[in-house]
């Protein structure tokens, strides 16, 4: 018969250990709870430093992200009561960044890795805004560098704000065009100013235009020094501008050649090509106002 402990010794026992287990529990709460609120309360833990890291060349001040993020040296915030989700959610809106991490470094810093939209033009119809690729409006200054961007018209409704994302016909043909013009086999000294499709998809059947301005430097021939300044505005039909962008290429080397044989060196030479008609081409030569 095996050996049993008596009721009155066992229950002894049970109350003993769950004594201590409730001694101990209790500690160990005591505990993290002191522990918790010294990591909250102490001032050691106080974020001092935000470093970062971007994609691109191009940093954010300091002080332009510390704002975002609620960050000041008068009110210090504890790094324990930071909260990242709520901080990326406050980076992400911002429409000049595209992508975001953040994290927390021990004891009081923290580590903020990020990558900018790019700006590949300037809004004509807005002030201080460009656009990058995916047809976000970008504010300009003072986050980027001056850039030899070219600009674009795209006939948008008064009201739109930075963040706001372009969509429809005339951003998609805006990228056809970029696409197309990119392939092309042009000078080095070859540079688009503008594209204007305002009026690609007019209701009006005879206001339907693509609009293209470029400029060209062309060299002397003998001792390879710019000599002229070639400024165009070719208009193109919304229909077939493919044909008749590839037709400009054409005609261009002709361009050149009368630009460099003129006389007068360093005055521009402007021209207005119209090929909205199939197969034709008319070319209106503009010359400067002397009075």
């Amino acid at each position: 018969m095996k050996n049993s402990l008596p009721w009155k010794k066992a229950f002894k026992w049970i109350i003993s250990s769950t004594l201590v287990t409730s001694a101990l529990t209790s500690a160990g709460v005591f505990y993290w709870n002191h522990h918790q609120e010294d990591l909250t309360t102490n001032d050691r833990y106080n974020i001092v430093a935000l470093c970062q890291s971007c994609s691109h060349k191009e940093l954010l001040q300091t002080d332009f992200l510390a704002e975002i993020l609620g960050l000041s040296f008068d009110k210090p915030t504890n790094l324990y009561r930071f909260d990242i989700n709520a901080a990326k959610q406050k980076l992400s809106a911002c429409p000049i960044i595209k992508s975001v991490e953040l994290k927390k470094v021990k004891p009081s810093m923290l580590f903020l890795e990020y990558s900018l939209r790019q700006p590949i033009a300037y809004l004509v119809e807005y002030a201080n805004t460009a656009i990058d690729s995916e047809g976000i409006l970008i504010p300009s200054m003072p986050f980027y560098t001056p850039k030899n961007l070219y600009e674009l018209v795209l006939g948008l409704p008064s009201g739109l704000d930075w963040g706001m994302k372009i969509t429809g016909n005339r951003i998609i043909l805006m990228q056809e065009l970029l696409e197309d013009i990119s392939r092309q086999d042009y000078a080095d000294g070859f540079r688009l100013t503008r594209i204007d499709v305002s009026k690609a998809y007019s209701k009006r059947c005879g206001e339907r235009e693509i609009v293209l301005f470029f400029e060209e430097s062309i060299e002397n021939g003998i001792e390879n020094k710019v000599c002229k300044n070639l400024q165009l505005t070719l208009r193109l039909s919304p229909d077939n501008w493919h044909e008749q962008l590839t037709n400009y290429q054409s005609l261009r080397q002709k361009l050149r050649n009368e630009a460099r044989g003129v006389s007068e060196i360093g005055k521009p030479f402007r021209f207005i090509i119209d090929m909205r008609l199939s197969q034709l081409a008319f070319i209106q030569e503009v010359k400067e106002d002397n009075r």
